[in-house]
């Protein structure tokens, strides 16, 4: 690959520059290795290690004016969440494209863009070939979606104490606190009781899912284990899938371990399709009695094992698609259903399909935002709208071909994406 991609670059018009990321977290210990290999491949300042604390800033500005810029992210659905936000932040225009080495735990966007669920070291060459090579490779858009947990202004340093940790809440690393009035306009319409001066929010985005409930609890638990000095070499040994299989059994078959009813804790509301601002109206979603996960969905892989939770949308629903500004909800009862559903035995209820979704959280409850779970400790309303849509880039093992296949742009363009 490197005498190919040597080649490429001394053309006149210069030829794509990739930059690789790299968490040497994920993975166990194949970051390091990972980024030795990757630095044989491409030039040395081309390779970013997200350990290092001024990364992936350092990287990205020194090429933020490079043409046809592309991204590999190595890592798993939170590393490459992260690096989405650090360009979007830095206003690089116009975006790199990015695609995915899947060497985290999940990898569900991996999954579902064709870049596989798991990863070898044998495929690096592969993934860099495949990445500059216009033959082959497609640029598609994917919403990414924008999730404000807004609180009581007086309530933040209850927040702030629970998760002192940055270990206990990885989102704090997203984002800011800011005051609600910064975050869009349309938020205070919902008529708080409070004046919307007394209201914070803090700010996180996703791309796959967003889940309150059973999911959430699961991987809370799978989370803390992982940050526990004791089971370092578990994870160190690849043995991340099963330990989280484990927990996921554990709250099939015990009921005394399962998460509580949600439908006392929560409310959920949908934002009707062609409204905003001052105008939005926001109509009830019912949530049944006895359903103890919700999901808000915006891909076609799941929980880390390709599950399709929209499949099949009948009549009621549209088709999914990645990029039509649409979120789908989904319900799950109870962890039967959910462990038929992870075996393909099963599907989710469909709840809702609409561009927008306001959930009251009355008392705690898990959460979690593309595999990275926490617990809040005060009620609080959760919001989510369309951010913005991702230039994206197709892997050389289509999960599900024709999923993103409408909005395809074949090759891609010196100057970037379109």
């Amino acid at each position: 690959f490197r005498q190919h991609y040597n080649t490429m670059s001394a053309r006149v018009d210069g030829g794509p520059t990739v930059l690789a990321f790299v968490n040497s977290r994920s993975g166990g210990g194949l970051g390091s290795v990972l980024m030795q290999k990757l630095r044989e491949l491409l030039p040395v300042r081309q390779v970013c290690d997200l350990s290092l604390p001024e990364e992936p800033v350092r990287t990205l500005e020194a090429f933020a004016k490079t043409p046809d810029l592309r991204c590999l992210v190595c890592g798993g659905d939170g590393t490459v969440t992260w690096v989405l936000n650090e360009i979007d932040a830095m206003n690089i225009a116009p975006e790199p494209g990015v695609g995915i080495a899947p060497t985290g735990t999940g990898n569900d966007l991996a999954r579902s863009l064709g870049w596989g669920g798991s990863f070898k070291l044998s495929e690096v060459s592969t993934y860099l070939e495949w990445l500059v090579d216009d033959t082959k490779t497609h640029r598609v858009t994917l919403d990414q979606w924008r999730t404000a947990f807004v609180y009581d202004r007086e309530d933040v340093n209850i927040w702030r104490r629970s998760f002192s940790d940055e270990s206990d809440f990885p989102l704090c690393r997203m984002e800011e606190w800011t005051d609600i009035r910064d975050v869009k306009p349309e938020l205070p319409a919902i008529r708080y009781d409070a004046r919307p001066e007394d209201k914070v929010a803090f700010i996180a985005h996703f791309q796959n899912y967003f889940s309150i409930g059973l999911d959430a609890h699961i991987a809370l638990k799978f989370h803390h284990l992982r940050e526990s000095k004791k089971c370092t070499c578990v994870f160190a040994n690849g043995c991340g899938k099963a330990v989280y299989a484990y927990y996921g059994a554990s709250a099939t078959f015990n009921v005394c371990k399962l998460p509580p009813l949600l439908a006392q804790r929560l409310d959920v509301y949908k934002l009707c399709k062609g409204l905003a601002g001052k105008d939005a109206i926001w109509d009830t979603v019912p949530i049944a009695s006895r359903v103890r996960e919700i999901v808000a969905i915006n891909i076609n892989s799941y929980a880390g094992s390709g599950v399709d939770l929209w499949r099949k949308p009948g009549t009621e629903f549209a088709v999914q698609a990645p990029s039509d500004k649409n979120l789908e909800l989904v319900s799950v009862k109870n962890g039967i259903q959910q462990g038929m559903l992870m075996a393909g035995l099963a599907s989710a209820t469909k709840v809702a399909q609409e561009p927008g979704f306001w959930i009251h959280i009355r008392q705690p409850v898990p959460m979690q935002i593309d595999g990275e779970a926490f617990e809040a400790p005060i009620p609080c309303d959760v919001l989510m709208d369309l951010n913005k849509q991702v230039p994206m880039f197709l892997g050389p093992k289509p999960f599900h071909p024709g999923f993103y296949t409408s909005q395809t742009v074949p090759g891609s363009t010196i100057g970037g994406w379109p």
